[in-house]
């Protein structure tokens, strides 16, 4: 992996680290299952042979409740996107996606539009660690965005985003990463809070997290 890559997605490693770790649990016991999140680690392997009990240990040795929030939030989110698609929403778009593979995971309706959006680089080492047929999934649409110079409205629409469609939105563990304006082409651009604003203000039966 490049150096670059690896700045990209550090952070989508760490969480999906904290996957991996929860994934280790006893079924019974485990509170989100992610069979994925080895793919995209690396020293995935010595991960698993710690166990689950011996990572979390040290976890709560090193950043006390790190572990517990990360999966709390996962499974928050996890439940609230598996009531919402099974009420009938017809679209779900993932900000900052990472190495996230809820659309994959969870076994949401096949009828659900599924739009991935993050960087380039994240989003092509992502896809060449999932099974192709994962990958390449019908439901599945990813939308490579670089906030540094392009806009977030522009690319969904670009994509085949519906504005007549019911949404949902999520934005996970990605918001304090995000500065409040970005420049664009030399102009002023809105964030991608604010652009995510001026998205659902166009779309009547936009639903939100």
């Amino acid at each position: 992996m490049s150096e670059s890559i690896f700045r990209k997605d550090a952070t989508a490693q760490g969480v999906a680290k904290q996957r991996l770790i929860e994934t280790l649990a006893e079924p019974e016991e485990r509170i989100i299952n992610d069979p994925y999140a080895d793919r995209f680690l690396l020293g995935a392997s010595f991960i698993k042979f710690m166990g689950h009990k011996l990572n979390v240990w040290l976890a709560q040795k090193l950043v006390p409740g790190f572990h517990e929030h990360l999966i709390s939030r996962t499974r928050f989110i996890d439940d609230l996107v598996k009531k919402n698609s099974a009420s009938g929403v017809e679209q779900y778009i993932i900000l900052g996606a990472g190495y996230d593979s809820r659309a994959h995971r969870l076994e949401l309706p096949s009828s659900l539009r599924i739009f991935e959006v993050d960087q380039p680089e994240v989003q092509a080492r992502k896809r060449s660690k999932l099974p192709e047929e994962l990958s390449n999934s019908e439901n599945m649409t990813y939308v490579a965005v670089d906030f540094t110079h392009q806009s977030l409205t522009e690319q969904l629409m670009n994509a085949g985003f519906d504005q007549n469609k019911s949404t949902v939105f999520t934005l996970e563990g990605v918001s304090q990463y995000i500065t409040k304006v970005i420049k664009i082409k030399g102009k002023i651009n809105p964030s991608m809070m604010e652009e995510i604003t001026n998205i659902q203000s166009l779309f009547e039966n936009l639903k939100t997290l």
